[in-house]
């Protein structure tokens, strides 16, 4: 699953929008931009990430010993098909 030029570009001018992101670009090159969180994306991304630890951890807390191994095969086996589907 590739996503387009177009759908990223919207993604980020968004993100600009609402201050989550900064945008450079270079004088010679129009077509090259660089793109980095500013101080609120980075707040943002600090308590997802910690929102996103407390969930997954919650889920797995529960799981017994050979539940966790199956899963743990499992998301394996979709990371490695994921890497070899890239295009």
């Amino acid at each position: 699953m590739a996503v387009t030029i177009g759908t990223l570009t919207i993604s980020i001018n968004s993100l600009v929008r609402k201050g989550y992101v900064i945008k450079r670009g270079l004088r010679r090159i129009k077509r090259v931009v660089f793109v980095n969180l500013s101080s609120k994306g980075e707040a943002a991304f600090s308590r997802n990430e910690e929102l996103y630890d407390q969930m997954v951890n919650s889920m797995l807390e529960d799981l017994e010993d050979n539940e966790m191994d199956i899963l743990m095969k499992s998301l394996l086996k979709v990371n490695r098909c994921i890497k070899q589907n890239k295009t």
